[in-house]
């Protein structure tokens, strides 16, 4: 077993399947290429990221949480050949 340095996690091969728990919503908007970009390198090619998608406001201009959409996993994930299967958010109740 190697330890992979560019990911924090020890595997021997890297796992078919991922979970994403508001973790994006708690990054700068300028860090969430980075953030599709590690998942990409960690999961196995074809692999399944599921993502809890919130908080979804477009009326919130600051954050932590930032908001998210689904439309911007899709544009984030699509760009390292990824696909978006099913898009659903939850919206932020005030």
């Amino acid at each position: 077993m190697q330890l992979n340095t560019r990911t924090p996690y020890i595997s021997p091969r890297p796992p078919s399947v991922g979970y994403d728990y508001t973790f994006m919503c708690a990054l700068h908007p300028d860090m969430r290429a980075d953030w599709a970009a590690a998942w990409s390198r960690f999961l196995k090619p074809g692999g399944t990221l599921a993502c809890l998608v919130f908080p979804v406001d477009p009326e919130r201009q600051t954050g932590p949480p930032w908001p998210v959409t689904p439309e911007i996993y899709e544009d984030l994930l699509s760009k390292h050949g990824g696909s978006v299967r099913a898009a659903l958010g939850c919206e932020e109740k005030r």
